[in-house]
């Protein structure tokens, strides 16, 4: 009797430490007019090289959102004389099985730098845009 009880407190503290684990951290959140657009990641801090990201889109009332044509484009304004413009895409991206409005997918960051964020989506075939706000590679 003793050992199948330490056996469940064992089992259930290995569950909660793989759970907390797997759950992502915000990068950033950025409300836009009608909606919210939530960008996470394992470690909640982008990188320069590969990343991959979960973004979450919900209405003003906290809703997901079942966007259509999603695309994330992050962009460095050139600073001359030596740096040119720096643009990178979110590629890959797909709606997470089972989740309305959260999407994955993966970009390159090739430049340390902080980027101004662009994100476009349809709902019922009307274009969205949310803008206004940047992110950090490091």
């Amino acid at each position: 009797m003793k050992i199948r009880i330490l056996l469940t407190v064992i089992a259930s503290i290995s569950l909660l430490v793989v759970l907390n684990a797997c759950s992502e951290k915000d990068i950033v959140n950025h409300q836009d007019g009608d909606y919210k657009v939530t960008m996470k990641n394992q470690s909640g801090k982008l990188i320069k090289g590969e990343n991959d990201i979960t973004v979450e889109i919900t209405d003003d009332k906290g809703n997901a959102v079942d966007a259509k044509d999603l695309s994330v484009h992050f962009m460095m304004p050139a600073m001359p004389p030596s740096m040119p413009e720096v643009n990178a895409d979110l590629g890959n991206i797909k709606q997470v099985s089972g989740k309305q409005g959260v999407y994955t997918g993966h970009v390159n960051f090739e430049e340390t730098c902080t980027f101004q964020v662009t994100v476009k989506f349809k709902v019922n075939d009307k274009e969205f845009v949310v803008q206004g706000f940047s992110v950090k590679s490091k």
